[in-house]
């Protein structure tokens, strides 16, 4: 076998020694789809000599191609470089995949090339990629919640660093400081998203970016990743466990996240540091720029890069789109050069169309030239990303399938194969066209069904429909037209049976396939000055970045301002240092090619002892640089998330404006319509009632047991009442009336007083609102003639500061159980949420924690249980509230020892920590009870403690936000608990709309004379 197999990196592919026939059939049989792709004809090699023969640089369109013998070079686009093996009398190149390689086996007898796949995976190796990408995703789904946290925090610090919660003058300056720093914050939190999602795609395939780009190349970085990925963590499970530590799965969770997130941070190191290395490389090769060469200094390269950043950005450009016979062998760079006379480039091109922006007619005004901002230039050729990167993919009638047709990008290239034996067939060119036509309307149709199904109203479905139309009419149009163009040239080609095919000693006559291909050029048709370039800059840097920073460091936004300075310098110089632009200019990523490039200028033709070495190092530059120019700095991740944070900032934005606008209402509205309770009453249910209906008498309210859920329910209503008429609002009742038409009069009294007092002796600013209700001494049992008792009842969201504090408290939670619902066996994180939200709710500044809703109403129940006039303590004080107010009742119970009863309240198990005081789990679960509706979804925000009550609740699954709605629920524990206590002392109004509004069951009328509709109806 020694004497057959010859292993390691062997000279390129070729026919045997002396036998290299250009007019000899190769012929290639496919076992397996061939996902590897061979790049062009490499310079020949003779093995034995060491003698390279380069094929001719240039090939005008008109010449005959000659033909050399087949070579092949690994393209930067490949997973890794290929090997090159002897075994068994036969040449191998072996290309690797995810769990695959690619094989080339060339028959040197039969001249034959037979492609086949071979297998090099298992179920094992796919599960632990599988396990390895699902940490990197948890990673980057707690990455997410904090970027959207800091941009939520940002906002919230805006509003009370600014002023606009306080009597304090608004500061203008540090509003507006503030406000400049959201563009450069949104651009950096997406970049650091995009490097996650590329993480993750290198953790699913091996981490191959990391093995290529660390001087740990090979078993080395391969042990690192094993360690990361999983031997610490297994290590500390194994000595947690030999410890019988109970916490051993949190030390486990904890390090295997801390381990991760630290080679994430070195996966971001390296890339910013290849692509500033890439940068200077292009731009030092690049024969193109005078001005610098291998010579020049740091700075002069700094000088450069700064500027062709901003000739870039801000000069003109035009677009020229045109269709390329794939017959014509044309170059990289070569173009249609919008040069008329050049009749080569002229036959060339098909359909060809122009474009200016309206930018660009605005840079061609004469008063720039005048003013010396702007000056002429010849058309420069400007290359896209996806040209200089050469990925487009040939579209055949093997390759075609209608999703990938459909789901394919627009502004993505392809190369489509019109005649020929692989030629696109008609019915696959309509399938196309129409599958994308019907598959746009199926996202209109569904899109109008899903709103009338959500019973939303006719203008905004049809608003709805017209925006939508907007955004898909360009993809839209452009698949009209590109079917128009191929079809049309398919025809054309078909009845040209005059048209002559070149290359005819190359191509078999009989398996000739004609390729088309678009072609999108850009040409500079001017650009700006120097001192125009610089003075941009400065007003970039200064407005963008200086001037934010000075704004958050003066509000005192500490945390955020840190991270913004850091952030901030990362993202301006990948924004300045641009290989994409530099790529724009030079149109290939083959001036990369070090040791090829330095033999082409010296005429050398001796392959040096390092040649393969240099080969492999620039194959690997190359292919950092395509995936850092092609997927994360330039691609469409980046974009994605561009518009993700976009869309929260609008957000946000609407949230601010409207709680600017609008302010902090007290609230107010007119008594529900009350069936008289002597007369109507609902009888418990034949089914087991709610086990909650009567509670003891250390939760009720003294003497009132059997009716204390629905007691807290209606006192969690009245909340969103106002204490004080206001004729400006009539109809409007009282506090007080609502009061005495659930209870009687006088039983529970509205201590607004005592609420306004508390107010303005502690200055308090924040929005939150609260109700003091006392009960009558004389009406409670007698060990309550003393003490008394009182329920503080806190009021829900109402307004956009509310919904920015329902943000604020539990954003963090949301956001963990939604990537916890996400990930395959996203449960097994649970012990380290807690910690993972902690930490990031410490960008919170000490001023936001300070006007949070909850401080406002534990200090106020502190005042209450201080003030002698009420003699109150724990036993005998409750609190209350609905949706926010039910979640800031428990925050506020827990930490002052107080029952809390919330409706709908979202929970606090997993945001505990990010209180201050913090809440502890044995608080949670004895001082605090919930009442969950079904399908509601406040009360499943964060994680439910020991004690709640779920109920059911009526609305049909598309009005699910009904659910949410505390006389819906008032409705539906009447009617299972019953309004009547056994001994018939106490009885309970029942609102009218429970039948009219929520078609629960008619009320039994017990006396009068008067009947339900009578009564409703009038």
């Amino acid at each position: 076998m020694a004497d057959n197999e010859e292993e390691g990196k062997q000279p390129p592919l070729d026919s045997e020694e002396g036998n290299a026939d250009p007019e000899e059939e190769i012929v290639v049989e496919q076992e397996a789809e061939a996902e590897a792709t061979a790049d062009e004809i490499a310079p020949t090699e003779d093995p034995e000599e060491g003698v390279v023969e380069e094929a001719p640089d240039d090939v005008a369109p008109s010449q005959e191609l000659v033909v050399q013998p087949l070579k092949f070079r690994d393209h930067h686009s490949l997973k890794g470089p290929s090997s090159r093996l002897m075994f068994q009398r036969r040449r191998y190149q072996v290309y690797p995949q995810r769990n695959s390689e690619f094989v080339l086996q060339h028959d040197r007898r039969t001249g034959t090339i037979t492609a086949r796949q071979g297998k090099d995976g298992s179920i094992g190796l796919s599960g632990l990629r599988f396990l390895y990408a699902t940490v990197a995703m948890f990673m980057m789904g707690f990455l997410f919640v904090f970027c959207l946290q800091l941009l939520l925090f940002l906002f919230l610090g805006l509003v009370s660093g600014s002023g606009l919660t306080s009597d304090q003058d608004f500061d203008y300056s540090q509003f507006y400081g503030t406000l400049a720093s959201i563009p450069l914050f949104v651009y950096s939190l997406a970049c650091a998203l995009a490097l996650a999602t590329a993480f993750v795609g290198d953790a699913w395939n091996g981490s191959p970016f990391l093995d290529s780009s660390t001087k740990w190349k090979g078993f080395k970085m391969q042990w690192i990743n094993f360690s990361i990925y999983l031997g610490i963590p297994m290590m500390v499970a194994i000595i947690s466990l030999f410890a019988r530590t109970d916490s051993w799965w949190f030390y486990t969770a904890i390090t295997w996240y801390s381990c991760v997130f630290a080679l994430y941070c070195l996966f971001c190191v390296l890339v910013v540091y290849y692509e500033i290395n890439g940068t200077m490389e292009l731009i030092v090769k690049y024969k193109g720029y005078q001005e610098v060469n291998e010579n020049s200094s740091f700075w002069d390269l700094l000088k450069y890069t700064l500027r062709l950043r901003q000739v870039q950005r801000y000069s003109g450009r035009t677009t020229v789109r045109y269709l390329v016979d794939g017959s014509m062998v044309v170059d990289a760079r070569d173009s249609l050069r919008r040069d008329h006379d050049n009749q080569a480039f002229r036959g060339m091109a098909l359909d060809t169309k122009t474009h200016e922006s309206c930018y660009c007619k605005l840079t061609k005004w004469k008063k720039w030239q005048d003013w010396g901002w702007v000056e002429d230039t010849k058309d420069i050729r400007q290359f896209s990303i996806d040209e200089t990167r050469d990925v487009a993919p040939f579209v055949t009638s093997d390759t075609w399938s209608l999703e990938k047709m459909y789901c394919r990008s627009r502004k993505k290239k392809f190369i489509a194969v019109l005649n020929g034996p692989n030629a696109l067939r008609p019915e696959q060119l309509l399938s196309s066209f129409v599958c994308a036509l019907i598959g746009n309307l199926m996202v209109i149709l569904f899109l109008t069904a899903f709103l009338i199904w959500f019973e939303v109203n006719a203008w905004t479905i049809l608003f709805a429909i017209v925006v939508v139309i907007i955004l898909m009419w360009s993809s839209v149009y452009q698949t009209i037209n590109m079917y128009r163009t191929l079809k049309s040239q398919r025809e054309q080609d078909q009845n040209d049976q005059t048209k002559k095919k070149t290359d005819q000693d190359y191509y078999d006559e009989d398996n000739c396939n004609e390729i088309i291909y678009e072609v999108t050029e850009y040409y500079r048709i001017n650009k700006i000055t120097p001192k125009v370039g610089w003075t941009l800059l400065v007003l970039e840097v200064i407005f963008f970045y200086v001037w934010p920073v000075i704004a958050l460091f003066v509000i005192g936004n500490y945390p955020i301002a840190v991270l913004f300075l850091i952030t901030g310098i990362i993202s301006l110089v990948r924004h300045y240092f641009n290989a994409a632009s530099v790529l724009m200019e030079v149109g290939d990523m083959n001036i990369l090619d070090e040791e090829i490039t330095k033999q082409k200028a010296s005429k050398a033709h001796v392959v040096s002892a390092r040649t393969e070495e240099v080969i492999e190092e620039d194959f690997y530059e190359k292919s950092r640089l395509n995936l850092i120019v092609g997927k994360i700095s330039h691609g469409n991740r980046r974009n994605v998330w561009i518009v993700t944070f976009a869309v929260f900032v609008g957000i946000f934005c609407i949230l601010f404006v409207g709680a600017y606008q609008i302010g902090s209402s007290e609230g107010g509205g007119a008594i529900p319509q009350f069936l008289p309770p002597q007369d109507f009453q609902y009888e418990k249910t034949e089914a087991l009632p709610y086990p909650t209906c009567r509670m003891s008498s250390d939760i009720s309210i003294p003497g009132l047991e059997d009716t204390a859920l629905m007691d807290f329910v209606y006192l969690s209503y009245v909340a969103y009442t106002s204490s004080t008429y206001d004729s400006t609002k009539a109809p409007m009742n009282t506090t007080q009336e609502y009061l005495d038409a659930w209870f009687g009069p006088s039983l529970a009294i509205d201590q607004f007083n005592i609420v306004a007092k508390y107010r303005a002796e502690n200055k308090v600013n924040s929005a939150v609102e609260f109700k003091l209700i006392t009960f009558d001494k004389k009406q409670l049992p007698p060990e309550f003639n003393q003490t008394g008792f009182a329920v503080i009842s806190i009021r829900g969201t109402n307004n956009g500061w509310d919904a920015l504090s329902d943000a604020q408290l539990w954003s963090a939670a949301w956001l963990a159980q939604a990537v916890r619902f996400l990930l395959p066996f996203g449960e097994i994180w649970n012990p380290i949420l807690e910690s993972l939200i902690y930490v990031i709710s410490q960008i919170q500044t000490t001023a936001l924690k300070k006007v949070a809703y909850y401080q406002a109403t534990t200090d106020f129940v502190n005042y209450v249980n201080r003030t002698s006039e009420f003699n109150t303590n724990n036993n005998n004080l409750r609190l209350t509230g609905h949706s926010l107010g039910g979640g800031l009742a428990a925050i506020t119970g827990s930490q002052t020892g107080v029952p809390a009863i919330a409706l709908s309240g979202p929970n606090n198990m997993l945001s505990r920590r990010t209180f201050d005081p913090s809440l502890s789990k044995h608080a949670l679960n004895t001082q605090v009870f919930n009442i969950v509706p079904d399908k509601d979804p406040v009360p499943r925000i964060d994680d439910l403690g020991e004690l709640y009550q779920r109920i059911n609740c009526t609305a049909n699954d598309s009005n699910f936000v009904d659910c949410h709605s505390s006389d819906r629920s008032l409705c539906e524990i009447m009617t299972k608990c019953g309004t009547q206590i056994p001994d018939d002392k106490i009885v309970r109004p029942i609102l009218c709309k429970c039948h009219s509004k929520y078609e629960y069951a008619k009320p039994k009328q017990v006396g009068g004379n008067t009947t339900y509709d009578e009564y409703c109806v009038a």
